[in-house]
Protein backbone atom coordinates (compact mmCIF):
# COMPACT_ATOMS: atom_id res chain seq x y z
CA UNK A 1 0.00 0.00 0.00
CA UNK A 2 1.49 3.46 -1.15
CA UNK A 3 1.42 6.30 1.23
CA UNK A 4 0.96 9.77 0.32
CA UNK A 5 3.80 11.70 -0.26
CA UNK A 6 2.54 14.59 2.64
CA UNK A 7 2.29 11.56 5.12
CA UNK A 8 6.19 10.62 4.39
CA UNK A 9 7.44 13.81 4.75
CA UNK A 10 5.63 14.64 8.07
CA UNK A 11 7.25 11.16 9.72
CA UNK A 12 10.77 12.28 8.84
CA UNK A 13 10.16 15.67 10.48
CA UNK A 14 8.48 13.62 13.71
CA UNK A 15 11.55 11.52 13.30
CA UNK A 16 14.43 14.83 13.01
CA UNK A 17 12.66 16.10 16.23
CA UNK A 18 13.04 12.75 17.97
CA UNK A 19 16.24 11.91 17.78
CA UNK A 20 17.47 15.79 18.51
CA UNK A 21 15.54 15.35 21.71
CA UNK A 22 17.36 12.64 22.68
CA UNK A 23 20.47 13.32 24.32
CA UNK A 24 23.43 12.15 23.63
CA UNK A 25 25.55 9.55 24.90
CA UNK A 26 28.87 10.74 25.33
CA UNK A 27 29.56 12.70 28.41
CA UNK A 28 32.43 15.40 29.18
CA UNK A 29 33.13 15.84 32.75
CA UNK A 30 34.87 18.85 33.26
CA UNK A 31 36.19 19.98 36.76
CA UNK A 32 36.89 23.35 38.09
CA UNK A 33 38.43 24.31 41.19
CA UNK A 34 36.44 26.95 42.75
CA UNK A 35 38.30 28.46 46.04
CA UNK A 36 35.88 31.07 46.19
CA UNK A 37 34.61 28.91 48.18
CA UNK A 38 35.14 28.64 51.89
CA UNK A 39 34.64 25.16 52.77
CA UNK A 40 34.67 22.09 49.71
CA UNK A 41 35.05 18.59 49.59
CA UNK A 42 34.08 16.44 46.74
CA UNK A 43 36.98 13.56 46.88
CA UNK A 44 35.55 11.83 43.34
CA UNK A 45 35.87 14.73 40.85
CA UNK A 46 38.77 17.34 42.08
CA UNK A 47 42.23 17.31 42.98
CA UNK A 48 41.95 19.02 46.57
CA UNK A 49 39.91 19.36 49.52
CA UNK A 50 40.23 22.97 51.28
CA UNK A 51 38.81 24.89 54.07
CA UNK A 52 39.48 28.35 54.01
CA UNK A 53 37.92 28.99 57.53
CA UNK A 54 41.12 26.59 59.22
CA UNK A 55 43.32 27.33 56.37
CA UNK A 56 43.76 23.72 55.53
CA UNK A 57 44.22 22.80 51.95
CA UNK A 58 44.57 18.56 51.49
CA UNK A 59 46.14 17.15 48.16
CA UNK A 60 44.90 13.51 47.20
CA UNK A 61 48.05 11.17 47.53
CA UNK A 62 50.05 10.58 44.13
CA UNK A 63 51.87 7.12 43.51
CA UNK A 64 55.09 8.10 41.67
CA UNK A 65 55.57 4.93 39.62
CA UNK A 66 59.04 3.74 37.54
CA UNK A 67 58.87 4.59 33.48
CA UNK A 68 62.08 3.65 32.79
CA UNK A 69 65.47 3.42 34.05
CA UNK A 70 69.74 3.11 32.65
CA UNK A 71 72.01 1.82 35.06
CA UNK A 72 75.42 4.36 34.69
CA UNK A 73 78.86 1.81 34.83
CA UNK A 74 79.78 4.86 37.88
CA UNK A 75 77.97 7.00 40.56
CA UNK A 76 75.79 9.29 38.94
CA UNK A 77 75.92 12.93 40.95
CA UNK A 78 74.33 14.60 39.01
CA UNK A 79 72.09 15.32 35.65
CA UNK A 80 70.61 18.04 33.58
CA UNK A 81 68.12 17.19 30.36
CA UNK A 82 67.70 18.85 27.45
CA UNK A 83 65.41 18.51 24.53
CA UNK A 84 65.49 14.29 23.84
CA UNK A 85 68.72 13.33 26.07
CA UNK A 86 69.79 12.95 29.71
CA UNK A 87 73.39 14.31 30.47
CA UNK A 88 74.81 12.92 33.76
CA UNK A 89 77.65 13.43 35.83
CA UNK A 90 78.79 9.92 36.74
CA UNK A 91 81.83 10.85 39.24
CA UNK A 92 84.57 8.66 37.62
CA UNK A 93 83.38 7.82 34.47
CA UNK A 94 82.54 11.38 33.64
CA UNK A 95 79.99 12.74 31.31
CA UNK A 96 77.37 10.36 29.87
CA UNK A 97 75.01 10.98 27.71
CA UNK A 98 71.89 9.04 27.60
CA UNK A 99 69.15 9.30 24.93
CA UNK A 100 65.65 9.20 26.44
CA UNK A 101 63.79 10.28 23.15
CA UNK A 102 61.54 6.77 24.67
CA UNK A 103 61.38 7.45 28.43
CA UNK A 104 60.61 3.85 28.83
CA UNK A 105 63.72 2.10 27.50
CA UNK A 106 66.24 5.60 28.00
CA UNK A 107 69.67 4.20 26.11
CA UNK A 108 73.66 5.44 26.54
CA UNK A 109 74.62 7.15 23.52
CA UNK A 110 77.78 8.73 24.24
CA UNK A 111 80.78 9.50 26.65
CA UNK A 112 83.17 11.63 27.84
CA UNK A 113 85.68 10.31 30.40
CA UNK A 114 86.76 13.42 32.25
CA UNK A 115 89.81 13.82 33.73
CA UNK A 116 88.70 13.03 37.87
CA UNK A 117 85.43 12.94 39.27
CA UNK A 118 82.55 14.73 38.03
CA UNK A 119 79.92 15.55 40.76
CA UNK A 120 77.62 18.40 38.38
CA UNK A 121 76.93 19.88 35.43
CA UNK A 122 75.07 22.43 33.43
CA UNK A 123 73.80 22.37 30.13
CA UNK A 124 73.52 25.30 28.03
CA UNK A 125 73.37 25.21 24.28
CA UNK A 126 75.62 22.93 22.78
CA UNK A 127 77.79 22.53 26.03
CA UNK A 128 78.04 20.80 29.30
CA UNK A 129 79.67 22.39 31.45
CA UNK A 130 80.99 19.87 34.32
CA UNK A 131 82.40 20.69 37.55
CA UNK A 132 85.30 17.66 38.05
CA UNK A 133 86.26 17.95 41.53
CA UNK A 134 90.25 18.58 40.98
CA UNK A 135 90.60 19.63 37.29
CA UNK A 136 87.60 22.50 37.85
CA UNK A 137 85.29 23.21 35.23
CA UNK A 138 85.25 21.55 32.21
CA UNK A 139 83.53 22.75 29.12
CA UNK A 140 82.24 19.98 27.03
CA UNK A 141 81.01 20.30 23.23
CA UNK A 142 78.05 18.28 23.27
CA UNK A 143 76.70 19.21 19.35
CA UNK A 144 77.01 15.80 18.27
CA UNK A 145 75.62 13.99 22.19
CA UNK A 146 77.43 10.52 20.36
CA UNK A 147 80.58 12.36 20.64
CA UNK A 148 81.15 14.94 23.07
CA UNK A 149 84.45 16.41 23.16
CA UNK A 150 86.17 18.24 25.41
CA UNK A 151 86.56 22.54 24.26
CA UNK A 152 88.28 23.70 27.27
CA UNK A 153 88.93 23.78 31.00
CA UNK A 154 89.55 26.27 33.86
CA UNK A 155 91.45 25.53 37.21
CA UNK A 156 89.65 26.25 40.53
CA UNK A 157 91.86 25.76 43.40
CA UNK A 158 89.03 23.88 45.34
CA UNK A 159 87.60 20.84 45.05
CA UNK A 160 84.48 21.69 42.10
CA UNK A 161 81.59 19.77 42.73
CA UNK A 162 78.55 21.95 41.52
CA UNK A 163 78.15 24.57 38.78
CA UNK A 164 75.51 26.45 37.30
CA UNK A 165 75.24 28.76 34.13
CA UNK A 166 74.27 32.41 33.59
CA UNK A 167 74.61 33.57 30.59
CA UNK A 168 78.38 34.20 29.85
CA UNK A 169 79.32 32.88 33.24
CA UNK A 170 79.63 29.80 34.83
CA UNK A 171 79.19 29.82 38.78
CA UNK A 172 81.33 26.98 40.67
CA UNK A 173 80.66 25.66 43.95
CA UNK A 174 84.15 24.64 44.66
CA UNK A 175 84.64 23.14 48.04
CA UNK A 176 86.71 24.65 50.62
CA UNK A 177 87.35 27.49 48.82
CA UNK A 178 83.85 28.25 47.74
CA UNK A 179 82.32 30.04 45.24
CA UNK A 180 84.15 30.63 41.59
CA UNK A 181 82.52 32.60 39.05
CA UNK A 182 84.04 31.52 35.29
CA UNK A 183 83.73 33.76 32.34
CA UNK A 184 82.41 31.32 29.41
CA UNK A 185 82.08 33.77 26.41
CA UNK A 186 84.80 31.63 25.01
CA UNK A 187 83.77 28.43 26.00
CA UNK A 188 87.32 27.06 24.21
CA UNK A 189 88.98 29.06 27.06
CA UNK A 190 87.07 29.69 29.87
CA UNK A 191 88.62 32.30 32.88
CA UNK A 192 88.24 33.07 36.35
CA UNK A 193 86.82 36.15 36.78
CA UNK A 194 85.98 36.21 40.41
CA UNK A 195 85.86 34.29 43.84
CA UNK A 196 84.09 34.46 47.25
CA UNK A 197 85.71 32.63 50.33
CA UNK A 198 82.66 30.97 51.89
CA UNK A 199 82.82 29.88 55.53
CA UNK A 200 82.53 26.55 54.90
CA UNK A 201 82.43 23.97 51.95
CA UNK A 202 80.67 25.34 49.08
CA UNK A 203 78.63 21.77 47.35
CA UNK A 204 75.60 23.83 45.72
CA UNK A 205 75.23 26.76 43.49
CA UNK A 206 72.03 28.70 41.70
CA UNK A 207 71.37 32.12 40.30
CA UNK A 208 68.84 34.03 39.77
CA UNK A 209 69.19 37.83 38.78
CA UNK A 210 71.94 39.02 40.60
CA UNK A 211 72.18 36.68 43.34
CA UNK A 212 73.94 33.48 43.79
CA UNK A 213 72.62 31.68 46.32
CA UNK A 214 75.34 28.76 47.62
CA UNK A 215 74.52 25.39 49.91
CA UNK A 216 77.85 25.76 51.87
CA UNK A 217 77.93 22.77 53.81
Amino acid sequence: MKRPIGDIVIAIVLSFFLLCAIPCLASENIYTEDFTTTLYEDPANTTANWDTVNGELSLFPFQPTLIGSYNTPGYAKGVMVSGDYAFVADNDYGLQVIDISDPADPTLLGTYDTPDYAFGLAVSGDYAFVADYSTGLCVIDILDPAGPTLLGTCATSGSAVGVTVSGDYAFVADGASGLRVIDISDPASPTLLGSYDTPGYARGVTVSGDYAFVADG
